[in-house]
C-alpha cells in the first residue's frame, strides 16, 4: 500500500521523509543513482520543504501511476513481439515443428502473387 510505501521510507518515523532519507532507499531499492534520487525527491518536494510529506508522496504516485501501467503494456506488447519475431527467424510453423524459416521465402514471388503475361 501507499502507507506502507511511505514508512519504508521514512526511516525515523517522524512522518516526513527527508532527502538523505529518500536517497538512502532510492539508491539501494530502486537502483537510482545518487543525482536521480536527489532529483526525483527535488520534483516530488512541492512546497520546497526538503522534506516529503506524505500528501506528496502519494500524489506523485497517482500522478505516475497511469504511466506506469502503459509502461508495462508496452514492455509486455515488446517481449511478445520479440518472441514471435524470433520464432520466424527460426523458421517454427506456430506449433514449435520446425519449418522452412521466413527468410528463406523473402525476395521470390509466390506463383499466386507473380505478375501476369
Amino acid at each position: 500500500t501507499l502507507r506502507a510505501a511511505f514508512s519504508a521510507l521514512d526511516l525515523n518515523s517522524s512522518c516526513t521523509v527527508t532527502r538523505q532519507e529518500f536517497a538512502r532507499y532510492a539508491t539501494a531499492s530502486w537502483r537510482f543513482d545518487y543525482n536521480e534520487s536527489q532529483k526525483v525527491f527535488r520534483m516530488i518536494d512541492l512546497d520546497h520543504s526538503l522534506k516529503l510529506t506524505k500528501n506528496e508522496f502519494c500524489c506523485a504516485l497517482a500522478l505516475a501511476e497511469p504511466s506506469l501501467f502503459h509502461e508495462d503494456i508496452r514492455r509486455k506488447i515488446r517481449q511478445r513481439f520479440r518472441s514471435i519475431s524470433e520464432a520466424l527467424m527460426q523458421g517454427e510453423d506456430g506449433l514449435g515443428r520446425p519449418g522452412p524459416p521466413m527468410t528463406a521465402n523473402l525476395g521470390r514471388a509466390s506463383p499466386q502473387m507473380s505478375p501476369r503475361a
